[in-house]
C-alpha cells in the first residue's frame, strides 16, 4: 500500500509478504505446537467467557425486576400523556361553550390570550428547570425516569448495582470480540465502539468527532 501526497509516494507495507510471513508462522506453529501467545489468548478468552457467564447469571433476577418496573412506568407515562390530551380537549370545549353560548368572543378572546401566554411561560419554566427543550420525547423520558426511580425504591431495586453489572458485561463482551477478531488475520485490536446513549446504536469515530465539534462550537 502506498499513499500519494503532492506527487510524493510513501510506501507503507506489502500485504502479500505480510500474509506469506503470517502463513509461514502459522504452519510452523502447527508443526511445533501452540505458541505462548496462543496459550495466553486462550486463557484470557476462557477467563472472560467465565466472567460473562457469571455476570449473566447475576443479571437474570435483576432483569426480571427491571422489566416489571419498566412496564409499570410505561403504563404510567401513557396515562399521563392521555390525561394531558383529555385536559386540552376539555379546555377547548369550555372555551367554545363560553364563546358561543355564555359570552361572546370579545369576552373570551382576552381569556384565550392569557391561557396561551401562560402555556408559553410554563414551557419556558420547564426549559429553565430541566435545561432541555420542551419536546414530547424529553417529557416522556422524564416522567418515565421519575416513576422508575420511585418504583425502584419501593421494590428495593438497586439501580447502581444493575448499571455496574451491565457496564461490566458490555466491556467483557467487547473484549471478547476484540480478542477474537485479530487472531486469525493478524489485525490490529479495534478500540471500544462508541454507542449512542438514546438508541444504543454503534457510532463511527467520525460521527463522534463531528458531534463533539458541533457542541464545542
Amino acid at each position: 500500500f502506498t499513499i500519494q501526497l503532492n506527487q510524493q509516494k510513501i510506501f507503507l507495507f506489502d500485504p502479500i509478504n505480510k500474509l506469506q510471513i503470517k502463513d509461514t508462522t502459522m504452519r510452523h506453529t502447527k508443526i511445533d505446537g501452540p505458541s505462548t501467545e496462543d496459550i495466553f489468548c486462550h486463557e484470557k478468552y476462557s477467563e472472560l467467557k467465565n466472567e460473562a457467564n457469571a455476570l449473566t447469571i447475576q443479571l437474570e433476577p435483576l432483569e426480571k425486576v427491571k422489566n416489571k418496573l419498566a412496564n409499570i412506568c410505561q403504563r404510567y407515562t401513557s396515562r399521563c400523556i392521555w390525561y394531558g390530551l383529555t385536559a386540552m380537549c376539555f379546555q377547548v370545549g369550555v372555551l367554545v361553550e363560553l364563546t358561543w353560548d355564555v359570552y361572546s368572543w370579545n369576552v373570551v378572546g382576552p381569556l384565550s390570550y392569557f391561557i396561551g401566554y401562560g402555556t408559553v411561560m410554563a414551557i419556558h419554566a420547564f426549559h429553565l428547570i430541566t435545561g432541555t427543550d420542551f419536546e414530547y420525547i424529553t417529557l416522556t423520558d422524564r416522567l418515565f425516569l421519575r416513576r422508575f426511580y420511585r418504583e425502584a425504591h419501593r421494590y428495593s431495586f438497586d439501580i447502581s448495582l444493575y448499571n455496574r453489572l451491565k457496564n461490566r458485561l458490555f466491556i467483557v463482551h467487547t473484549d471478547l470480540a476484540r480478542l477474537r477478531s485479530p487472531l486469525p488475520l493478524s489485525l490490529p485490536v479495534p478500540a471500544h465502539p462508541f454507542r449512542c446513549k438514546n438508541s444504543g446504536e454503534e457510532l463511527s469515530p467520525l460521527d463522534v468527532y463531528l458531534t463533539t465539534r458541533h457542541y464545542d462550537q
